[in-house]
C-alpha cells in the first residue's frame, strides 16, 4: 500500500473562533455568558476543599474552570494544574508533579503537591478535567487507587483544592465511592444549557473581539441561534463555535474588504444545518480522503472510529494501537492523523491521537454501520451488567441470562475483539461472560440431574404401580379361580343333591306302585304325594352330574309324566 500524505486546505487567515477548542486563561477576553457561573464557581471555591462541576456534554464545563475562574480570580491567589487521565489518572498526575518540580521520580502526590505550593506560596486548584474517562477507559482497581488518593488529598491539610470536571452521564458512577468520601456530592456545580440572552452574549462579544461586524444584530444574532436550533439537536456551544466558523470562511471567501461582516443575508446563504457538527466532519473527511489511492480513501473513516469508544466516547490511541487496529502502517497513519490535526478534528499530544471534542465522538458514533451500532449497544448493556455484578460482589442472579448471552454470541468475534481493544475491563467482563456460561451449563446439568432424578423416581413408581397391578390381577385371578371353583363345586353339590332328590322322588314313585299292587291306597297315594313333592323341590331346569346329564333328565321327564293324576295307577280291588 502506498501512501499519498493528504494535503488540508488551509485558510490564509486564522479562525478567531476556538471552534471546538476549550477556553483557556489566554482567552479570558474573549470569555463571555457564564458571569453567574463564575460567580458561584467562586464562592464553592472558597466554601470547600472538594467541588463536583458537571454538565452536558458541550456546556463549557472544561472553559469555565480554565477561563472563567482565571477572569474572576487574580493569577497570584492560586495556580490551576489541569490533569487528565491519559493511561491513568495518578500517573498523569505524578508526571505533570514532576515535570513542575523538576524531579524524574514518580514523587507521593500530597508531599510534592506541599512542595508545590510551598515554592509558590499560593494554593495549587488540582482540576481533573473530563473525570468521567476514569469510568470510561479505567478499570475497577485504577478507580479504587484514585478515590482512596483522593479522601488522602481531602484529608490532607495541604493548600490546595480538588476540582472534579465531569459530564453528568456519569455522575451515577461516583455513588460507589460516596461511602468512602462522604462529602463527595455535599459542594458541586450543575453548568446549565445556555440561555439564549447569554448566546446572544457569546454571539456579540466573540465578534467584537475578532473585529468582525455585526449588521442589524437584532435579526442576525437571532438568526444564527434559531439556525443551530433543532428538535433533533439541543444547542451546543461547540456546534456555535462551528457555525460561527463556517460563516467567517463564508464571508472570507464573499468579502474583498475588512472587517468582515455577519449580516442576515450572510447566515441565509450558509442556510440551516441539521447537524453543522456532522457535516463538518464528513466535509473534511472526504477533502482528505480524496486525495488518497482508492484503496486508502477508507483509512480517515477507520482511523476516526478507532478513536471512538463503543460507547461513543472519544479514546486516546497511540500510532502503535492504530496500526494494530487498523491494519495501516505508522508512517500512513501519521500522514492521516496530520491531516485530521490541521482540520482540527484531532489533537496529537504525548504520542497519542484524540479527538478534538466529546462531540465529534458522537458524531462519528452516528456514522457507523447498523451493525456496528447493534454491537455496540450490545457492549453498552454488557458494561453495565458487569459493573453492576461487581458492585454486589458477584451475585450469581446478576449473571447474563440465556438470551443475553444468545445476543452476545452472534456478534462474539466482533465483541471480543472491541472488549480487548478499548475496554479497561475487558479481561473482567469477558471473565464474566464465561462465568455467565458456566453458571448456565452447571445450571442446566443440575436440572438434567434433577430430571433424571425425577425420571427414576417416577420409573421406581412405575415399576411399584405394575408391580401392585400385577399382584392385584394375579388376586383377581385366584379370586375368580377360586369363584369359579366354589361355583363349580356348589354346581356339582346341587347337581348331586338334584340327582338324589331325582333317586329318591323314583324311590317314592316305585314304593307307591307296590302298594297300590298290594291294595293299599292310602300308602300309595301317600308315596305318589312324596314323590311330587319331591319333584316339586327340583329347580325348573336342574343341573345334574355330567356323566348321567342325559339319563337323568329323561327319567325325570317320565317320572313327572308318570306322576300327572290320570297316569297315577289306582289300587286294583280283589
Amino acid at each position: 500500500m502506498t501512501a499519498t500524505p493528504p494535503q488540508v486546505h488551509k485558510p490564509v487567515t486564522k479562525s478567531p473562533f476556538k471552534f471546538l477548542d476549550a477556553y483557556t486563561a489566554q482567552d479570558k477576553d474573549c470569555f463571555f455568558g457564564r458571569e453567574l457561573e463564575q460567580q458561584r464557581l467562586v464562592e464553592l471555591i472558597f466554601r470547600s476543599k472538594l467541588l463536583l462541576i458537571y454538565g452536558q456534554s458541550g456546556t463549557g464545563k472544561s472553559s469555565l474552570v480554565q477561563c472563567g475562574l482565571a477572569s474572576v480570580m487574580p493569577s497570584t491567589d492560586y495556580f490551576p494544574l489541569i490533569v487528565r487521565r491519559r493511561s491513568n489518572f495518578i500517573k498523569s498526575l505524578q508526571v505533570s508533579l514532576s515535570t513542575l518540580l523538576d524531579h524524574n521520580d514518580e514523587t507521593d502526590p500530597i508531599d510534592a503537591l506541599n512542595r508545590l505550593s510551598g515554592y509558590l506560596m499560593r494554593p495549587v486548584y488540582l482540576i481533573f478535567d473530563q473525570f468521567e474517562e476514569i469510568f470510561i477507559s479505567g478499570d475497577r482497581p485504577e478507580q479504587i487507587q484514585f478515590f482512596e488518593l483522593l479522601k488522602a488529598l481531602y484529608t490532607s491539610p495541604g493548600q490546595f483544592k480538588l476540582l472534579l470536571v465531569m459530564r453528568e452521564e456519569y455522575i451515577a458512577y461516583l455513588y460507589p465511592f460516596e461511602d468512602n468520601l462522604p462529602t463527595l456530592f455535599d459542594f458541586r456545580l450543575r453548568l446549565e444549557p445556555m440561555s439564549e440572552k447569554n448566546l446572544r452574549a457569546v454571539i456579540v462579544g466573540t465578534c467584537e473581539v475578532a473585529g468582525i461586524r455585526i449588521n442589524n444584530p437584532d435579526q442576525t444574532v437571532p438568526a444564527i441561534i434559531a439556525t443551530n436550533q433543532s428538535s433533533k439537536n439541543p444547542f451546543q456551544l461547540p456546534y456555535l463555535q462551528v457555525y460561527l466558523d463556517r460563516l467567517w470562511r463564508k464571508a472570507i471567501n464573499n468579502q474583498n474588504a475588512q472587517p468582515v461582516i455577519f449580516s442576515p443575508e450572510l447566515v441565509s446563504q450558509v442556510g440551516k444545518i441539521d447537524d453543522v457538527l456532522a457535516q463538518f466532519v464528513t466535509e473534511q473527511s472526504e477533502e482528505i480522503s480524496d486525495k488518497l489511492a482508492d484503496d486508502e480513501k477508507s483509512a480517515v473513516k477507520a482511523i476516526l472510529e478507532a478513536l471512538v469508544t463503543y460507547e461513543g466516547t472519544r479514546r486516546e490511541c497511540t500510532v502503535d494501537m492504530l496500526v494494530n487496529e487498523t491494519g495501516y502502517r505508522p508512517v500512513f497513519i501519521h500522514q492521516i492523523g496530520e491531516a485530521l490535526e490541521a482540520a482540527r478534528i484531532v489533537q496529537f499530544e504525548d504520542g497519542s491521537y484524540e479527538l478534538a471534542h466529546d462531540s465529534l465522538a458522537r458524531v462519528i458514533d452516528q456514522g457507523r454501520s447498523t451493525e456496528q451500532r447493534q454491537i455496540n449497544d450490545i457492549l453498552k448493556r454488557l458494561k453495565e451488567a458487569y459493573q453492576e455484578y461487581v458492585v454486589n460482589h458477584g451475585a450469581q442472579d446478576l449473571l447474563l441470562p440465556q438470551r443475553r448471552l444468545a445476543e452476545i454470541g452472534l456478534y462474539e468475534i466482533a465483541i471480543r475483539t472491541e472488549l480487548e481493544r478499548s475496554a479497561p475491563n475487558g479481561a473482567g467482563i469477558l471473565q464474566f461472560i464465561t462465568a455467565s456460561i458456566s453458571y448456565l451449563e452447571q445450571k442446566r446439568l443440575a436440572e438434567v440431574d434433577e430430571q433424571r432424578r425425577k425420571n427414576n423416581r417416577l420409573r421406581l413408581t412405575i415399576i411399584g404401580v405394575t408391580a401392585l397391578l400385577i399382584l392385584a390381577v394375579i388376586a383377581m385371578g385366584f379370586a375368580l379361580k377360586q369363584k369359579s371353583d366354589a361355583d363349580k363345586a356348589k354346581e356339582q353339590a346341587e347337581a348331586a343333591l338334584n340327582s338324589v332328590t331325582l333317586q329318591r322322588a323314583r324311590a317314592a314313585y316305585s314304593k307307591g306302585l307296590r302298594y297300590a299292587e298290594y291294595n293299599e291306597p292310602n300308602l300309595a297315594k301317600k308315596s305318589f304325594g312324596e314323590a311330587t313333592a319331591l319333584i316339586n323341590q327340583l329347580p325348573p331346569a336342574p343341573n345334574f352330574p355330567y356323566d348321567e346329564q342325559q339319563e337323568a333328565r329323561r327319567n325325570l321327564a317320565q317320572l313327572k309324566a308318570k306322576l300327572q293324576p290320570s297316569a297315577i295307577p289306582k289300587p286294583s280291588r280283589p
